[in-house]
C-alpha cells in the first residue's frame, strides 16, 4: 500500500509543509438562500500529525495553505531517497521532466499510479533525481521529450 501524502504551501508564506489534505467551509446553513446571501469561505489545510511532549498523546494539527501549491505524493523516491511529488522536476541522465498524473499515453508515462514524469521511455526509479518543483522554480527546463 503506498503512503497518502500531499505538500503545500503555507498561505501567506514561502514555506513547505507535508501532510494529509482536507478542506473545510466555515459553517453550516440550513437553506440555498443563505449560501447565496453569505457565502461561506473554505479553508484548504494539511493536517499533520505533532509530538507534544515525550510520552504524551500526538496532536493533530492543521495549517492553511495555498490550495494552487497542492502536490500530491507518487509514492516513490529519488536515487538521494528523496520523496517525488507531483510538481517536480526530475532529473534521469541529461532528461529533465516534470512529474504529473495523467492518463497512459504517448509511451510516456511510467504505468505507476499514472504518474508521468516526462520521459519517453520507462526508467528505473532509483535513477531519478529530484532537482526542483514548478512553484518554486518555473523556468527550469523540460528536455528530452
Amino acid at each position: 500500500m503506498r503512503e497518502i501524502l500531499f505538500k503545500a504551501k503555507l498561505k501567506g508564506r514561502n514555506q513547505w509543509i507535508e501532510g494529509f489534505y482536507c478542506s473545510m467551509r466555515e459553517t453550516t446553513y440550513c437553506f440555498a438562500e443563505d449560501y447565496e446571501r453569505h457565502p461561506v469561505p473554505l479553508h484548504h489545510l494539511i493536517a499533520v500529525d505533532e509530538m507534544t511532549d515525550w510520552g504524551l498523546p500526538n496532536q493533530l494539527r492543521l495549517y492553511e495553505i495555498d490550495p494552487e501549491t497542492l502536490c500530491e505524493y507518487t509514492g516513490l523516491i529519488d536515487k538521494n531517497g528523496k520523496k517525488i511529488f507531483e510538481n517536480d522536476y526530475v532529473r534521469c541522465g541529461d532528461t529533465v521532466g516534470i512529474v504529473q498524473y495523467g492518463e497512459m499515453g504517448d509511451g510516456c508515462c511510467t504505468g505507476v499510479y499514472g504518474w508521468y514524469f516526462g520521459f519517453g521511455d520507462i526508467r528505473k526509479y532509483e535513477d531519478y533525481e529530484v532537482t526542483g518543483n514548478t512553484l518554486d522554480t518555473p523556468e527550469q527546463e523540460e528536455s528530452g521529450h
